[in-house]
């Protein structure tokens, strides 16, 4: 069995380097991806840590790595839309209102005038009909 310390062509370091190709290519899209979807700075960067944790568990079952990006985009559909769910339960029932959602200090960094418009105008939407815009128009 070879190690990652092994020779150039072991299956272990050819994995691991696809891997780091794409998170390096593919955070930030996904990181966007989050935000639109509702997610907030902190949150949309744990549901795209957890959703290439998840790859890593399941890299050995992609019959190839373009299934990859899907897989990933898949994983951070569902773990925003599992984020609102359990937020409407947390309301539904405890009766705790939703803080307001404010914008991070780096909001303004991240996106220039017309975009900070458009998630401020998403971020009015319920979750479902914010998740069906991004994914058709994103």
């Amino acid at each position: 069995m070879s190690t990652l310390r092994g020779d150039a062509t072991s299956p272990e370091l050819d994995s691991r380097e696809a891997l780091d190709e794409l998170y390096r290519v593919h955070r930030p899209m996904l990181f966007r991806l989050a935000v639109f979807l509702g997610a907030d700075r902190s949150a949309a960067e744990e549901h795209v840590q957890d959703a290439f944790a998840a790859l890593v568990q399941h890299w050995h079952r992609l019959d190839d790595q373009q299934a990859a990006v899907g897989y990933l985009r898949r994983c951070l559909v569902n773990a925003t839309r599992n984020a609102h769910r359990r937020r409407s339960v947390v309301r539904r029932h405890l009766r705790v209102l939703e803080p307001d959602i404010t914008p991070d200090v780096d909001f303004a960094l991240l996106l220039d005038e017309e975009h900070r418009g458009v998630i401020t105008a998403l971020r009015t939407l319920p979750p479902r009909q914010r998740e069906v815009l991004v994914l058709r128009y994103w």
